[in-house]
């Protein structure tokens, strides 16, 4: 591991934070030179009259003010620049924590960022016992639609497939890209059957998109597993289980959605004696 040196000249804080105290200090000591080199000059020259001291007084006292007055605006110009500094290093780890949590083509939130997601639901779900569901989509031939049409019409498809999801879909429910052509739907506080329901009117809502508007004759469906959190789960058995699903309702012909549940552990036989 390498050490950086710090490049002193582009330090913003070091030097320029001390220039204007500087320049202000060494403007007040001039001032005061030469205010007290007119005071003894004319006190030897024995002119020094009660006016005229008062008079060096007076242009002491407004070049000092004139000074401070230099040095506040001076202050204020540098406070503005370090506000607008701020404001872009802000806009800067906005745009920076976009990337990291988000897919860059379709804006919904990326495999590690939904996974971190589902994590948090099973720790709630472990304190509150409250139950949820996660489903994954996948598009129907989403590899035809690439080859027959090209990679700029299934960036759209997979753009409106996430816009539609995100404006039909909760508030507190997460939507995010798995990869390729596969979507990951964290739904809080929901019976597995209430998921199926919703991937239902999500299904509606995508075949009914104005495809035709995109290519003539195009159409878009999507087949998807669901299943609902049980008893030991973690992020990665849930998905799992969620994959079979989702296979299973490709196997049966897509265009459909197949529920899939965590048996129940077999309760100990009873002791009769």
């Amino acid at each position: 591991m390498h050490n950086n040196p710090i490049n002193r000249s582009n330090n913003p804080k070091a030097p320029k934070c001390r220039k204007p105290r500087i320049r202000m200090a060494v403007l007040l000591a001039i001032g005061a030179v030469l205010q007290a080199g007119m005071l003894a000059f004319f006190t030897m020259a024995g002119t020094l009259s009660a006016s005229l001291a008062a008079f060096i007084f007076v242009v002491g006292v407004c070049c000092t003010l004139a000074v401070f007055a230099g040095a506040s605006e001076q202050l204020g110009r540098m406070r503005n620049q370090a506000s607008e500094k701020d404001l872009e290093l802000q806009f800067a780890h906005s745009k920076i924590e976009q990337l990291i949590r988000h897919d860059p083509l379709t804006g919904v939130l990326n495999r590690r960022t939904l996974i971190e997601m589902l994590d948090g639901e099973l720790l709630r779900s472990r304190r509150t016992g409250h139950p949820f569901s996660f489903a994954i989509i996948d598009l129907d031939h989403f590899r035809v639609v690439n080859e027959k049409f090209g990679h700029p019409v299934g960036d759209t498809v997979l753009k409106t497939v996430s816009d539609t999801s995100m404006k039909l879909l909760r508030a507190l429910d997460r939507f995010g890209r798995l990869g390729g052509e596969e979507f990951g739907i964290v739904l809080p506080a929901t019976w597995l059957d209430q998921g199926a329901i919703a991937m239902a009117r999500l299904a509606k809502a995508v075949a009914g998109c104005d495809w035709e508007s995109i290519v003539p004759g195009m159409t878009v469906t999507f087949s998807a597993g669901i299943t609902t959190n049980a008893l030991g789960d973690t992020a990665e058995s849930v998905i799992r289980r969620a994959e079979q699903a989702l296979l299973q309702a490709k196997q049966e012909g897509r265009n459909r959605t197949v529920q899939a549940e965590e048996p129940l552990p077999e309760a100990p036989p009873a002791d009769l004696t």
